[in-house]
């Protein structure tokens, strides 16, 4: 506005300047036309007559002249406004002759001019000074709209945020009411400054922090109050059984936040979730993940709980905590052959037995497949525990009946008690080596834990962690053992036999490592090997001229009869090597093909059409009668070397003959005979041994007696040879 003011004022003053100037030169229009008309008074024209002035231009000049000159002569100096005042009332007074002289006029004009051209100037300057302040009171004037504007918009948008707060305010207020979580704040003074209409369900309408603490159970008011007070875990929860206005308990998740400091909160801020239905969800999740879905009983995640309460029983009184495996013999191929659905049945079924047949106090869990568990404390004597597995494997006697199903199960049971404080992992290792040894000794069977089963138990882990890691082409080689005639001794065959020489275990006995590597499930990896240098072998011999009668025979493992492929991987070994197939022969033991299934006699059958010859080993060692044999397809019988020793020796305590005829080995001869199947006896080391089984009838003997089992260079029985055997594997 100033700027403006200062605008109009240099306005004016421009106006009264430009004015002043134009009165100026007035003056000097006026004096030149007076002085011109007194000069021209009595001057003749050429043509003889006087020159004058217009009679109205000379009334306006002399009016001008004795006019008010202070606005034309406000620029000059005091004194030259004076001199010029003086010649002008001269001039208006007397005319011409008053100025007559040049310097006068010269000296009127001049001041005249100055007075007219400085009042210009200062007309321009203040013209100038104008424009400057309109331009300054314009950007003024811009400055001050937008300062208002912006003002304007500051205050509009401090009121859209004033709103726009109350709005938030009110939603978050609508929000916090309608969240299920209650939230409270709680001032130093002990009252409740702010609660969400969810603490409805728990407070009355003027409700105190006395109310809210007395919600909880007075056992565990104490904790609330640490929780609330001083002693809480700022940010950290705690649960608390509270107890609603209907009446209902429920359980509250409660969380505390210091906010004192805050000047919109000034208190502590309790939050408070129910999680009754998630606490019960998570408990019913953990009964779950701790009980079998399949038979009801406790699985192995219930184990560590059931032997802590054990320790517990242990800990008051005497004894010690028992522990009991109970697994269930060949129950896979229950599985394979019955399929999943029946094994479910039975092992339900299995499941309601043994809990029957065992006390409250002695709980059953199922620790996964076929395998079960029973925990037993305080066990103060062994034969507690001997007592309960008795129980236990006599409850599965029974046969299975499962719609036309019938099956009955075999049972091993292996057990330990310890009686100083232990952890499950030891407990389930000693008692996991008794069940290994009860298997081990055929099964069906109660074994307890003994300390030199920990021996054997680190043999079978050494052996099996070497078998892993062996490299067959150098540890393993094969030695061949002769088969001759019982009446002229000329040799029929030979049996390939496994020798394993291991780097870190030395040499080791078939005997000892071939229950381990089945164990391991490597046999089938044995076995292969074993059949490709059988082949390599018999090649090299049938080159050499081997006598075209001479067989080879080599024994296979249940697991690799259990597989598809191994049919295929028989007839490839003998294609690539290019050797007759009937030079071979397949022993598989009793055992295998009593407990067969369809599977396993259709794989024989096609060994035998492609041209291999079966033999049935170790006979005399199971349970195999004459029925069984006759749905087995078999071309060779081969009498176990302890139904040959236990014979002599009932012989020789009945005061027999020893080399006379068997009547036991006659009827298997007959069986034989009627088989088609020709015998072998194997064990046999003496000429005593010799003559009865030739006297039985016996067809074929194998033992150190007729030659001990040896590399193939070094067989010095005559086989047809035409050159020493080659050296076709590495023996280390």
């Amino acid at each position: 506005m100033a700027a403006l003011m200062m605008a109009a004022f240099f306005v004016l003053e421009a106006l009264e300047e430009r004015s002043a100037a134009a009165a100026a030169n007035e003056l000097r229009v006026a004096s030149l036309t007076l002085t011109s008309s007194d000069h021209m008074e009595g001057t003749e024209s050429t043509e003889g007559m006087s020159l004058q002035l217009p009679t109205a231009d000379l009334e306006l000049a002399i009016k001008t002249l004795q006019g008010n000159h202070d606005e034309a002569l406000h620029s000059l100096r005091t004194d030259e406004r004076a001199r010029v005042l003086i010649l002008l009332d001269d001039l208006a007074e007397k005319g011409h002759s008053a100025v007559h002289t040049q310097s006068a006029h010269t000296d009127l004009h001049r001041l005249l001019t100055k007075a007219a051209s400085e009042s210009a100037i200062d007309a321009d300057e203040a013209e100038w000074r104008a424009a400057l302040a309109t331009v300054t009171a314009i950007t003024a004037l811009a400055c001050a709209a937008w300062a208002l504007v912006r003002d304007r918009s500051r205050a509009e948008k401090r009121s859209i945020a004033s709103a726009s707060e109350i709005a938030l305010g009110q939603r978050l207020e609508t929000l916090l009411n309608d969240l299920p979580d209650m939230v409270l704040v709680f001032a130093d003074s002990g009252l409740i400054t702010y609660r969400s209409r969810s603490t409805d369900q728990l407070l009355s309408g003027d409700a105190t922090a006395e109310e809210f603490y007395d919600l909880v159970d007075e056992s565990e008011r104490p904790a609330l109050l640490r929780h609330l007070g001083n002693e809480f875990d700022s940010g950290g929860t705690e649960t608390f059984a509270v107890r609603r206005l209907d009446g209902t308990v429920v359980s509250l998740e409660v969380r505390v936040t210091d906010l004192s400091d805050d000047e919109f909160v000034s208190g502590h801020l309790v939050t408070a979730r129910d999680v009754t239905a998630e606490l019960g969800l998570r408990a019913e999740l953990q009964r779950q993940a701790s009980v079998d879905v399949l038979t009801g009983l406790p699985n192995r995640r219930a184990l560590d709980p059931v032997l802590d309460a054990a320790h517990a029983l242990v800990a008051a009184g005497d004894g010690g905590i028992g522990l009991l495996l109970i697994d269930f013999d060949g129950f896979k191929e229950v599985n394979d052959t019955l399929g999943h659905l029946i094994g479910d049945q039975m092992l339900r079924e299995a499941a309601g037995r043994m809990k029957a047949a065992l006390r409250a106090d002695e709980p059953l869990l199922r620790l996964g497949g076929d395998e079960f568990a029973v925990v037993l404390a305080p066990v103060t004597d062994e034969s507690i525990l001997d007592c309960v597995a008795s129980r236990l494997r006599d409850a599965m006697q029974a046969p299975f009946d499962i719609g036309e199903v019938s099956e009955r199960i075999r049972t091993s049971l292996g057990g330990v008690v310890l009686r100083e404080s232990t952890i499950a992992d030891e407990l389930l290792a000693k008692a996991d080596i008794a069940l290994y040894e009860a298997k081990a000794r055929g099964g069906d069977q109660i074994v307890l834990f003994e300390p030199s089963m920990e021996h054997q138990a680190a043999v079978v882990v050494n052996t099996s962690r070497a078998l892993r890691v062996a490299d067959f082409d150098r540890e393993f080689n094969l030695v061949f053992q002769p088969i001759v005639d019982t009446i002229s001794g000329e040799p029929v065959g030979l049996e390939a036999l496994l020798r394993w020489h291991s780097p870190t275990l030395g040499h080791v006995s078939p005997g000892d490592f071939i229950p381990i590597a089945e164990q391991a499930r490597l046999m089938g990896r044995v076995g292969q090997w074993v059949l490709e240098r059988v082949c390599r072998q018999v090649a090299v011999w049938e080159a050499q001229g081997l006598n075209e009668d001479i067989t080879v025979s080599f024994n296979v493992s249940a697991q690799q009869l259990e597989d598809d492929n191994f049919v295929d991987s028989v007839f490839a070994a003998i294609e690539s090597s290019g050797i007759t197939p009937r030079r071979l022969v397949i022993e598989v033991t009793e055992s295998m093909v009593v407990d067969h299934d369809g599977a396993i006699i259709e794989r024989l059958e096609r060994l035998r059409d492609g041209g291999l010859k079966i033999s049935i080993d170790d006979f005399g060692s199971g349970y195999s009668n004459l029925g069984q044999l006759l749905s087995v397809p078999l071309d060779i019988i081969k009498i176990d070397r302890d139904l040959l020793l236990r014979l002599g020796s009932m012989r020789e305590a009945a005061g027999g003959d020893p080399s006379g005829p068997c009547a036991i080995m006659e009827a298997i001869v007959s069986i034989s005979r009627m088989l088609n199947a020709p015998v072998i006896c194997e064990g046999v080391e003496t000429d005593v041994q010799r003559m009865s089984l030739q006297n039985s009838g016996v067809t074929y003997l194998q033992g150190y007696l007729t030659g001990r089992p040896v590399p193939p260079d070094e067989l010095s029985i005559d086989l047809g040879l035409q050159k020493p055997a080659e050296h076709v594997v590495s023996y280390a």
